[in-house]
């Protein structure tokens, strides 16, 4: 018991310190899928490659002329292949391992995973805080806003100024500080940093206004 209570105690103390970035997610393991996508992918679009430049031409040169391939078969066998080559490279990118909140310098840590081997990201991405977002109107996003315990589902999180949305899959005990993970991800607007960033954009906008108006003048 006594161990339990300073495990608990160490984990508060963690929390509370604003040196130490608070863990809000951390994926564990199951990247073995993952990883047989990218593999048959890769496999699939070296057979039409194959397919297209080697095994078409020599069909075709057969004096039977009923043997013969239209090359537009293989070309949409490549475009097909390609695509999902792509999304099987650009996935382990946007799949995130580990998010961590920095109280003290009011930023999110992002580590996503190398396509390499599709292993987590020893270094992550800082980002500001409240501009990695989940669409409130999504299933996922009232699911989580309903949650009490265990979250199961994958969210897309919108990142500002980027295209391809970040992933996050729950499984099982990966949200590892739900309060926090809904209220950065949800409604950061209700966080004391947003509010003062607000406050502060407003004054400078005032304040710009002020030295327009003195320069009429």
């Amino acid at each position: 018991d006594n161990k339990n209570n300073d495990e608990n105690n160490n984990d508060e103390n963690n929390n509370n310190n604003p040196k130490t970035p608070v863990l809000l997610y951390e994926r564990e393991g199951r990247l073995n899928l993952t990883r047989a996508g990218l593999l048959f992918a890769s496999l699939n679009s070296g057979y039409w490659i194959w397919y297209t430049v080697d095994f078409i031409p020599m069909v075709n040169q057969s004096a039977v002329q009923e043997m013969h391939i239209d090359y537009t078969l293989g070309a949409v066998g490549m475009g097909v292949s390609f695509a999902f080559q792509t999304l099987a490279l650009m996935y382990p990118s946007k799949l995130v391992s580990k998010i961590e909140y920095d109280i003290e310098k009011e930023n999110l840590i992002c580590y996503q995973h190398n396509i390499a081997g599709i292993i987590p990201q020893k270094f992550g991405l800082t980002y500001p805080l409240g501009s990695i977002l989940i669409d409130k109107d999504s299933y996922e996003a009232k699911k989580l806003t309903k949650l009490k315990g265990d979250f199961r589902g994958k969210i897309a999180m919108k990142v500002s100024e980027e295209y391809f949305p970040l992933f996050v899959d729950v499984q099982q005990n990966e949200l590892k500080d739900v309060t926090r993970f809904k209220t950065i991800f949800l409604t950061p607007w209700d966080l004391p940093a947003i509010n003062m960033l607000k406050k502060k954009r407003g004054s400078d906008k005032k304040h710009k206004t002020n030295n327009k108006i003195r320069k009429t003048k």
